[in-house]
């Protein structure tokens, strides 16, 4: 569907079960770094938020303030983490692999919502659940196996060993004559 020949198209999608995690994975980032600025709950909006409905895959948050003006640079305080975070993901794929690393990084949305279970005493609800199984177990068909036990970062798919990549920095360079 769109709305005119210059602009893009809209994507909806089928209900994501994840999506309440990942819900709970940023409100818990952004309620620590936007405390001095919140006025009450970050609550999970849109048609994310409603089970079941097909949706746009974006997750809305609402963070109420007292004084928009006074909660401005909250916006540089959201631009430098999601940014630094990117930063740090794409130097952790630097020095392993991404068999090694991504598992890691989606961990963070089952986390996320025990935390908010224990932390918060938020719901998990069967979607919740259901989303974090496919995370843990998609993550645990997918570590690469040898006879010994998993590879390691660097381990080739037959399970000989392999030199693990160097960051750029470490690496030495020849001069040629």
């Amino acid at each position: 569907m769109t709305g005119g020949s210059d602009e893009a198209p809209v994507v909806v999608v089928a209900y994501d079960p994840t999506w309440p995690a990942q819900f709970l994975q940023e409100r818990a980032r952004l309620e620590d770094l936007l405390a001095a600025w919140l006025a009450g709950p970050i609550e999970h909006i849109g048609s994310t938020a409603i089970p079941g409905m097909i949706a746009k895959p974006v997750i809305d948050l609402m963070a109420p303030v007292d004084d928009l003006d006074a909660s401005r640079p909250a916006i540089a305080v959201v631009a430098f983490t999601g940014t630094f975070s990117q930063y740090c993901l794409t130097k952790a794929l630097s020095y392993a692999q991404t068999s090694f690393v991504m598992p890691i990084d989606f961990s963070r949305v089952p986390l996320s919502a025990l935390i908010g279970w224990l932390l918060y005493d938020e719901q998990i609800d069967v979607y919740t659940a259901l989303g974090a199984l496919l995370i843990v177990g998609g993550n645990l068909l997918n570590l690469p196996r040898r006879p010994g036990g998993p590879t390691a970062p660097g381990d080739t798919p037959d399970g000989s060993p392999d030199e693990a990549p160097q960051p750029a920095a470490a690496m030495k360079t020849a001069r040629l004559p």
